[in-house]
């Protein structure tokens, strides 16, 4: 569980689980085209029916009929999944979180995005709540200060009380940093023995880097569907995230940049930011879990569809009609600002039918 800090900041202070093997290479014949969605469409995949799938740490025996959490896999070669004991304070609106060197005393305070760019993205009704962590103690024998690194936490529970998740993450190392995500049901589903239902609700996360420190956020529009006829062995979910925006630690939006970065490294036109794309196959089991993988895909300078994130998807269905449902979307690329820099994204969403 080593980490590196860059050497600015030495002067200045999950396993991912695969849903399923083998892809039949079938374009999904429904999906936007990318050529007029800036890159956003095009190329998703079929994956034949599996059993067997392993879903992240939490619950031993899930069901239908009770809560379930899930937990980030424990990585320690990346520091993926080493935050512990997740938990949010309504008397103070603080949120905690444990086992993450150099973050205070594992309280977050409400982060004040006040007349920033990024209120405005998430929005007066948003149920995502951004926080971070003191940036200075003190030694309580001598009074020395004692400077921490950066931490950044997003949490959010549906209105329903029904699904809630966290992520935290840190931008003070030269690669990936100590954190980890949480994602849970309060209560059971009832899942449709047939017919189609649509989610659509918000998406917002935190970048961070391989290759470089620093630390940045990201929202979007997050919009699921769920074919409760087929697979015969497990239900077959599609979704999107689309609309996506980035922000730097401060709150301000970098989007702008970011694509023109990526217009510069691949040489098309992109307009925003490509669509994170589910690959189809059975992601949902009968208990209202769901794994699976994500992709984000371009047209190239040859003409050739191309592969730009790529990752996975965790999630749970909760509510008496399979009301609503939490979910977790991992997915890195190379990021075109930097040389050897990967950008690893990781977000949460909400969606109600």
């Amino acid at each position: 569980m080593k980490r590196f800090l860059l050497p600015l900041m030495l002067a200045g202070t999950m396993a991912i689980v695969a849903a399923c093997d083998g892809s039949t290479g079938k374009d999904n014949p429904h999906r936007p085209d990318p050529t007029t969605t800036g890159g956003g469409g095009g190329g998703g995949t079929t994956t034949p029916p599996t059993t067997g799938r392993t879903m992240p740490p939490g619950t031993e025996n899930p069901s239908a009929n009770s809560s379930i959490i899930r937990y980030e896999p424990v990585n320690g070669a990346e520091g993926s999944g080493i935050a512990e004991s997740y938990a949010y304070n309504p008397t103070d609106d603080t949120f905690s979180v444990d086992n993450l060197p150099f973050d205070g005393d594992n309280v977050y305070q409400r982060m004040d995005l006040t007349g920033t760019a990024l209120e405005n993205s998430l929005g007066p009704m948003t149920p995502f709540r951004v926080y971070e962590n003191e940036n200075f103690v003190n030694d309580p024998v001598n009074g020395l200060v004692a400077t921490q690194f950066q931490h950044k936490a997003i949490h959010a529970v549906s209105a329903s009380g029904q699904s809630e998740f966290a992520i935290v993450r840190t931008g003070a190392y030269a690669d990936y940093g100590f954190g980890g995500f949480m994602y849970t049901r309060h209560g059971r589903v009832t899942l449709p023995a047939s017919g189609f239902a649509r989610y659509t609700g918000g998406y917002a996360g935190l970048r961070d880097f391989n290759g470089t420190d620093g630390i940045e956020f990201v929202t979007g529009t997050a919009d699921l569907t769920i074919d409760f006829n087929d697979f015969n062995d497990g239900y077959a979910v599609d979704g999107q995230i689309y609309n996506r925006r980035i922000f730097d630690a401060n709150g301000n939006d970098i989007t702008a940049s970011v694509v023109s970065a990526l217009e510069s490294e691949y040489g098309v036109p992109f307009g925003q930011l490509p669509v994170i794309q589910f690959d189809i196959s059975n992601a949902l089991d009968e208990n209202g879990e769901m794994l699976g993988s994500v992709a984000s895909r371009f047209v190239n300078s040859e003409g050739v569809v191309a592969t730009l994130e790529s990752g996975d998807f965790y999630g749970i269905v909760s509510g008496d009609n399979a009301d609503e449902v939490v979910g977790i979307i991992v997915v890195t690329s190379e990021d075109p600002r930097g040389i050897g820099v990967t950008v690893r994204e990781t977000g949460g969403f909400i969606v109600t039918r």
